[in-house]
């Protein structure tokens, strides 16, 4: 029950960003890394640092892409992907603890 209201939020959200992020103008590549930012910020509760968001791979857009990254947590080093299809989040996942939406 609290996955399915978390997935609605995350659709949600993620639409509102993608809308803000399309507004002011931000190319799709950097939209991809802010929104996998955020997303990733979300499942873990850690900030990431404006180099480990520039860091990021993106593989496509905001739209039809896949964004990959590693960063430090900690004394751990965590790694995430983010998928995006027809401009929806799809996929979440960071450390193999995965959140699937639209």
């Amino acid at each position: 029950m609290k996955l399915n209201r978390y997935v609605t939020t995350l659709a949600v959200v993620s639409a509102g960003i993608c809308g803000w992020l399309l507004l002011r103008g931000i190319d799709p590549v950097t939209a991809a890394k802010l929104e996998c930012e955020h997303h990733i910020e979300a499942l873990t509760g850690y900030h990431l640092s404006g180099r480990e968001v520039s860091a990021l791979g993106v593989a496509g857009d905001v739209y039809n892409g896949k964004v990959q990254g590693a960063f430090i947590h900690g004394d751990k080093l965590s790694s995430a992907v983010c998928v995006f299809e027809a401009g929806h989040t799809m996929r979440v996942a960071v450390d193999g603890k995965v959140l699937e939406g639209r």
